[in-house]
């Protein structure tokens, strides 16, 4: 039949003969939301672009504003290893106490109470309260122990000394008399020249042996200023700023360790605090990782910073920079020294050497003079791995990652350089309370607080991906879904015009067809007998008249 018959036109065939479905009757609307949609989606997308560049340019500003240590030419990036790393460098004073015994041909004296006093750096290097620093920090030489205890003006020690000299006729009784007699009255000339002689060459001979030793360490972790007791070197003010350690392990001989003979060992040395277990700590690196030309950044307590200019009641460290001039091999061992034009001075001593990724690869140790006119002097660090080697010896293991303090810390310093400053704000304040002894916090605060009056905030993170979820979620997924669906009405939108269009002409077909069948049936039909009627024979007469 004919209404069974596909439509002619394209071809096309529809499933049991049924037309495509309609679009929707509201598929302007649907259209209308979608441009509203698309509109609110650029202009979503333009306020994030732009809150991106102005949270970059602000995060460039407190990369500035980080960069506290304006005495350096640093880069921000300088600045924030400085601040991530320097809350961890403390500064040590040691008290080396031996009993010793002097020996000269058959004379020998007994020496107790006398102590060397000394001051050096050092950097804390796991939560435990590990600290490295050089061994010549906190073990002394007999010469330097009797040299400190006369200058302070220890008369136990002082007579002691005399009488050695005496016993050894190297003075006379009545001059060992004399002199002990002006150093109990305070004449520091007399004093003078007592440690003086020490240095005299009817001495070069003299046979050293100590038979015990008391050794007291106090650490500053704070910038509250660490300070011997003149009248007992083995006392110290002990608070949060100021705790005691212990000596852990040494490689260190200040009596065979003398460079013009060749070391026979290095020059490090491992304390422990000894209480607490969440301190702030530095990694240590490799010098394989540095060579000719290389920045290197030394931070420690030079003793010449702690001068008439400034507070006896605050010590703080001084950074320096400058670069890798070499890597030596160390006279008479296979160890290795770090050769540098990077200024350092007494006190310096056993301070970390910081490369460029803020990891430290040596400890500031000697100073040496290059005999030239100019007395230019050359510094050398020694190699982090002696300190490794250490550190592995007794079986003490480093965290692979920040914890702890250190973790805060560093997470409140990365928010500050973002300009994320109320999250640092809080970190900080926590970092306070748990760690007041980290001397950088109040200066970040004051910042982070003077920078965020000033409306130099970046916006906060977390409301920033809350505004980017957000816009994903009503936004973004729903002009997404809405594409596709106005795409979908489209096609079937096609799909029907495209139908009805075929109908129509199907339709017109039909009718062709139904002509040409109709005058094909009338054209095979027989011409039907034609006859003549006289229509006048069958008219009726007309009626007769009366």
């Amino acid at each position: 039949m004919l209404n069974k018959q596909p439509p002619i036109s394209g071809g096309k065939h529809y499933i049991n003969n049924q037309p495509p479905k309609a679009p929707s009757r509201f598929l302007w609307r649907m259209e209308a939301v979608f441009i509203f949609l698309s509109v609110l989606t650029v202009i979503v997308l333009a306020t994030l672009l732009y809150l991106s560049a102005s949270n970059n340019k602000k995060a460039q500003e407190a990369s500035t504003l980080l960069n506290y240590n304006k005495g350096l030419n640093t880069q921000p990036d300088d600045s924030q290893t400085l601040a991530k790393n320097e809350p961890a460098v403390v500064r040590i004073a040691a008290a080396y106490c031996p009993n010793f015994d002097l020996r000269l041909g058959t004379v020998t004296q007994n020496f107790s109470g006398a102590c060397s006093a000394g001051y050096g750096s050092g950097f804390i290097v796991s939560p435990e309260g590990y600290i490295a620093t050089n061994g010549h920090v906190v073990k002394a030489s007999v010469g330097e122990v009797l040299s400190t205890s006369i200058e302070l003006g220890n008369l136990t020690v002082i007579k002691s000394y005399l009488n050695f000299l005496t016993k050894a006729n190297l003075v006379s009784q009545a001059t060992a008399n004399d002199f002990y007699s002006k150093a109990a009255a305070g004449d520091k000339d007399a004093i003078k020249s007592i440690s003086s002689s020490l240095s005299d060459s009817s001495l070069g001979s003299t046979e050293v042996k100590e038979n015990s030793n008391e050794s007291v360490y106090a650490i500053q972790l704070s910038d509250e200023a660490v300070v011997f007791d003149p009248k007992n070197l083995k006392s110290f003010n002990y608070d949060q700023n100021i705790v005691k350690a212990k000596l852990i392990d040494i490689n260190y001989d200040p009596y065979a360790n003398i460079p013009k003979d060749g070391f026979t060992g290095s020059d490090v040395a491992i304390l422990k605090i000894d209480s607490g277990s969440n301190y702030p700590f530095n990694r240590l690196g490799s010098i394989l990782g540095v060579g000719q030309g290389s920045k290197l950044t030394v931070v420690g307590f030079p003793g010449s910073a702690e001068n008439e200019l400034v507070s006896k009641d605050q010590s703080l460290p001084t950074a320096t920079q400058g670069t890798v001039s070499s890597i030596r091999n160390a006279n008479g061992t296979s160890n290795k020294l770090i050769q540098t034009d990077t200024s350092i001075a007494k006190g310096n001593s056993g301070g970390p050497a910081y490369d460029s990724a803020g990891e430290v690869v040596g400890l500031a140790t000697y100073k040496s003079s290059d005999g030239s006119d100019g007395n230019t002097k050359i510094n050398y660090m020694r190699d982090i791995q002696d300190i490794k080697d250490l550190l592995s010896k007794d079986n003490i293991q480093l965290p692979k990652e920040s914890s702890g303090i250190q973790k805060l810390w560093e997470q409140g310093l990365a928010k500050f350089s973002k300009a994320y400053y109320t999250s640092a704000i809080a970190d900080f304040k926590r970092l306070k309370s748990e760690y007041p002894q980290n001397r950088l916090v109040d200066n970040f605060i004051a910042r982070a607080e003077d920078a965020k009056s000033k409306g130099k905030e970046a916006t906060n993170p977390d409301l920033y991906l809350l505004l980017i979820g957000a816009s994903i979620v009503f936004i973004i997924i729903p002009t997404l879904i809405l594409f596709y669906v106005i795409r979908h009405h489209h096609k079937r939108r096609d799909k029907h015009n495209e139908y009805i269009k075929s109908q129509i002409k199907n339709d017109s077909a039909q009718e062709i067809i139904k002509a040409r069948q109709a005058q094909k049936q009338a054209q095979s039909q027989p011409t039907a007998q034609r006859r003549s009627v006289n229509m006048l024979s069958h008219a009726q007469e007309p009626p007769k008249k009366l």
